[in-house]
């Protein structure tokens, strides 16, 4: 008799537990991913929001970018979609180069003024001045480890050479022009390196997927220019798994600023 009391208490405490885990992530779900948005983006499979397109990047990150970008910063990114028209929406200048050439013309179609968006495709001749760069990074650092699939290589930014005109549109313009460099596209870890010599010496370089062991010579690149790396680990739009997104910088100025939190936030004290 005192046995299967017993399992009757095991029992309906193992149900308590059920629903009180189901009720807080429910609640956890209303009052945190559906505040960010996340929702919206499992739907239409588009990183947006309630007020617009967002970067595809993890939510602490576009956190952090909201309160210290300024309106007057120039951004280059490697990789075109809506994290242009987000960029564009908050600064002066951006330039998105972008490997796909029909994604191109799209996010184009949608850009403002202020936004620029130049189509270099795998295999693009690049002009041999610049291309001299590329062959200086090839020659320091070989090309990353491969996974054997040439598609899954080109989508996942390993692959290098064929992305010369690619990875030197930046080079096009003075060094120091950019106050933000964003990598996430095409050959990161090359795309890195040249960021760390073309950024603004006070600005930031904005590294995506940086939790990938296979961009180590990005990392090591930024690192040895100066660069100090801030990771922002969380969820991103659409995706369930957690992700990294890195902010390098060579300086602090760029957190210096926009230090007072606005009231309204959900985590408010309620007073």
């Amino acid at each position: 008799m005192m046995l299967k009391e017993a399992a009757k208490q095991v029992l309906g405490k193992t149900r308590s537990d059920e629903i009180s885990y189901r009720r807080r992530l429910r609640a956890y779900g209303e009052a945190y991913l559906k505040e960010l948005g996340w929702d919206r983006t499992v739907v239409s499979h588009q990183a947006e929001n309630a007020a617009g397109p967002i970067p595809s990047i993890t939510y602490p990150a576009i956190r952090m970018l909201e309160r210290v970008v300024q309106p007057h910063f120039r951004v280059f990114e490697y990789g075109a979609g809506n994290s242009s028209l987000w960029w564009a929406s908050r600064v002066a200048e951006v330039v998105s180069v972008e490997h796909d050439a029909a994604w191109a013309e799209l996010v184009q179609s949608r850009a403002p003024a202020n936004l620029t968006v130049v189509s270099k495709p795998f295999g693009a001749p690049a002009d041999a001045d610049r291309r001299v760069l590329i062959d200086a990074f090839m020659a320091a650092h070989p090309e990353p480890p491969l996974s054997g699939d040439l598609n899954r290589d080109i989508g996942d930014g390993l692959v290098c050479e064929p992305f010369a005109a690619y990875l030197t549109e930046l080079t096009t313009y003075p060094a120091g022009r950019f106050d933000v460099v964003v990598v996430d596209g095409m050959a990161r870890a090359a795309a890195a390196w040249l960021a760390a010599r073309f950024v603004k010496p006070s600005g930031i370089v904005v590294f995506d997927n940086a939790d990938r062991w296979q961009y180590n010579a990005g990392y090591h690149a930024l690192a040895a220019a100066g660069f100090a790396r801030f990771d922002f680990y969380g969820t991103r739009p659409i995706l369930v798994d957690e992700s990294c997104t890195a902010i390098f910088a060579r300086s602090l100025d760029w957190a210096r600023v926009n230090t007072d939190i606005p009231r309204g936030r959900p985590s408010d004290i309620r007073w």
